[in-house]
C-alpha cells in the first residue's frame, strides 16, 4: 500500500510542481524549442500542438528567435529564460526556482525578476530560493529563512528588511 501511495505522490509532483535548478538541467543534445516541447511530448501530446505551444513560451520568455539554437549556443540568461520555459510547459501549480540568476549578468538577472514578477502578476504560486534578498522583496510576499532545516525566521518583505540583525546573523549580507 506504502508504495501505491508513494507512486500516487509522485505523479501528484510531476503534474503540478516543476522546478528549476541553478545549473537548469537542460537537454544539451536537444534545439531550444525541442527542450521546451519535450515535457507535452512525454505527456503525449502531438507534435503539431507541442510545437505551437512551445512557440507561444518562447515568445513569452523572449527568445523565440533562438528556438533553432542549442542550449550551449545561448547565454546564460537565455539559458535560464528556456529553462523557465520548459517549467511552464507543464502549466505547474507550483514553480520553484533554485538560484534562477546565480552567476548572471545584473542586466540579465534583472530580465528574470521581471519575467517572475510577471508571472506572479498572472497568478503562478511561485517558491524561490535565493540569497538576492532586494531582489526577492519585489517578488515574494512572504520571507522564510532556513537554517540547517530548520525555520529559524519568517515575515513579510518589510520585516526582513527592518531587520538588519536578521540580515547579518542568517543571510551574511
Amino acid at each position: 500500500k506504502k508504495l501505491k501511495d508513494s507512486s500516487k505522490k509522485d505523479e501528484t509532483r510531476r503534474k503540478n510542481i516543476s522546478i528549476i535548478f541553478q545549473d537548469n538541467n537542460l537537454l544539451n543534445d536537444f534545439t531550444a524549442i525541442e527542450n521546451v516541447m519535450m515535457p507535452l511530448i512525454i505527456k503525449g501530446e502531438n507534435l503539431v500542438n507541442a510545437k505551437k505551444e512551445a512557440q507561444k513560451i518562447l515568445k513569452a520568455v523572449k527568445i523565440l528567435d533562438r528556438s533553432q539554437h542549442f542550449p550551449k549556443e545561448l547565454s546564460g540568461g537565455e539559458q535560464q529564460m528556456l529553462a523557465i520555459g520548459r517549467a511552464l510547459m507543464t502549466n505547474p501549480s507550483l514553480l520553484i526556482l533554485d538560484e534562477a540568476t546565480e552567476g548572471l549578468a545584473p542586466l540579465i538577472g534583472a530580465e528574470i525578476w521581471a519575467k517572475l514578477a510577471e508571472l506572479k502578476t498572472e497568478g503562478e504560486a511561485i517558491l524561490v530560493i535565493d540569497k538576492n534578498i532586494d531582489a526577492l522583496s519585489k517578488l515574494v510576499d512572504h520571507h522564510t529563512i532556513l537554517e540547517k532545516g530548520r525555520v529559524v525566521w519568517a515575515g513579510s518583505a518589510a520585516d526582513l528588511q527592518g531587520d538588519p540583525d536578521v540580515i547579518d546573523r542568517y543571510l551574511h549580507l
